[in-house]
């Protein structure tokens, strides 16, 4: 007997009607080494699927009943033994996780905990989870929360399946004057009262009392062990006795339920105030776009949590004008940056990327361009600058998703794939002129040692 593998995939989508399926031949593996899958009759089926670069991946036990998953591409394939805690010859399937919120109820909380988080808490994946996932957009009105998924994507070119938006109110109890996010965890500051820290998807959340300051940013010292724990970033501008602006900064730690305060926190030169919305967290810093008015270039500024200072990081990619466009700043497929700009005077939109992940150095930080979008009829993003800034996100595709309100106040989403682009008008029961930001979701419980309620 032979190990070859033929995999056969139906020519249609399943629609009901077994009597129009047909079938075509998918691909063939056939490797002189490569193992048999099934061992015996009664054992337990291997579990696979095939990806976008016809890859096969099979999980499996091997003939001594520990599980493995081989990857196979084209005549090529590698073995890699699961971890030794899954006991022998486990079940095993195939899953597509679903990010829908469900009520807590149905949710065991131990089963939460003990294995998502040690997932979620595996470096690797975490990672690779943030490179790959697709995110949604999250909806803020002053009375509710919407999560905003796109489906429906793969038939976009067929005029009787086009995407679809799947709306989810994950409105907490907890008024919130802006939103933020990291590693799938929200930060809802409340306008003189303090923050939640929440996930939503768990329907978990803590409220920290605080009634100075505001807060707009989490994230954790990495140059110590991410399990040291989440902070929480507060910031309060004053003037001194000369009328120059100076920064007073509140630090909270999630584990130990701690406070640290730092007047005129250290900082090289005095850049004023940041906008606190659009501030960013990646690798644990928190990071937004500053303009530099002695030199006239933009920067991107950082509260680095390791130091517990405020720094120039790096010099944004050069702009073909002096003034007049948007810009923002998003982080770009989990470890990188990337900037979208849109110049007021014409609807041209560039993309920049970092060529590198952002490892703390921002002496070799390198720009390179990912996209540009020139269409005569595509539309402002902001239509005035104190407008909010634009949502957005480029898939594995390089299809481009802007989230934003159009000229009446009413929020869409386009998407961009060439010279082409569509809008979606996002749902009525959306008020006019939302805030709005992207998010992955995560299933990491909220970081917190005390105990914490449920949405």
């Amino acid at each position: 007997m032979t190990s070859k593998i033929v995999i056969f995939v139906t020519k249609h989508k399943i629609d009901g009607n077994g009597e129009a399926v047909e079938w075509m031949r998918f691909m063939t593996v056939s490797i002189p080494d490569f193992p048999r899958l099934q061992h015996k009759c009664l054992d337990a089926q291997p579990s696979y699927f095939v990806d976008n670069e016809k890859r096969i991946f099979v999980c499996t036990c091997d003939e001594t009943g520990h599980a493995c998953i081989y990857i196979v591409k084209g005549d090529v394939f590698r073995k890699i033994p699961v971890g030794s805690m899954v006991g022998h010859r486990p079940s095993h399937l195939v899953y597509i996780p679903t990010f829908t919120p469900i009520p807590f109820t149905q949710i065991s909380e131990k089963a939460v905990c003990k294995l998502w988080n040690a997932l979620w808490e595996d470096k690797s994946f975490l990672k690779n989870y943030l490179a790959c996932a697709r995110p949604q957009f999250i909806l803020r009105t002053n009375s509710k929360i919407f999560s905003v998924d796109i489906i429906n994507l793969d038939n976009n070119n067929n005029n009787n399946n086009n995407p679809i938006l799947e709306m989810h109110d994950i409105t907490s109890d907890m008024p919130c004057t802006n939103l933020v996010h990291c590693d799938g965890f929200f930060l809802s500051s409340i306008w003189k009262k303090g923050f939640v820290v929440w996930n939503p998807w768990l329907r978990q959340k803590r409220l920290i009392e605080n009634q100075e300051f505001r807060f707009c940013g989490l994230g954790y010292d990495n140059s110590r062990p991410k399990t040291t724990g989440y902070k929480v970033f507060g910031v309060d501008f004053c003037f001194d006795g000369s009328g120059k602006l100076y920064p007073k900064v509140a630090i909270y730690e999630c584990n130990s339920d701690a406070w640290k305060f730092i007047v005129n926190a250290p900082s090289e030169h005095d850049w004023g105030m940041p906008q606190l919305d659009t501030i960013i967290s990646l690798a644990g810093n928190l990071y937004w776009i500053a303009y530099h008015s002695p030199t006239r270039e933009y920067f991107i500024r950082s509260f680095d949590f390791s130091k517990e200072m405020f720094k120039t990081f790096c010099r944004l990619p050069p702009n073909e004008q002096d003034f007049g466009y948007s810009q923002v700043l998003a982080v770009f497929r989990g470890d990188r940056f990337s900037v979208l700009r849109q110049s007021y005077m014409i609807s041209k939109i560039v993309i920049f990327v970092t060529k590198h992940k952002i490892d703390g150095n921002g002496e070799a930080v390198a720009w390179m361009p990912l996209m540009t979008v020139s269409m005569p009829d595509f539309p402002r993003l902001q239509h005035k600058c104190l407008d909010s800034q634009p949502s957005y996100f480029v898939d594995n595709e390089k299809r481009l998703f802007v989230c934003t309100c159009d000229e009446t106040g009413h929020a869409c989403i386009y998407i961009v794939k060439g010279d082409v682009f569509r809008k979606i008008p996002v749902d009525s029961m959306v008020d006019l002129w939302p805030s709005h930001l992207t998010y992955i979701p995560s299933f990491i419980p909220i970081p917190f040692e005390l105990p914490v309620s449920h949405v």
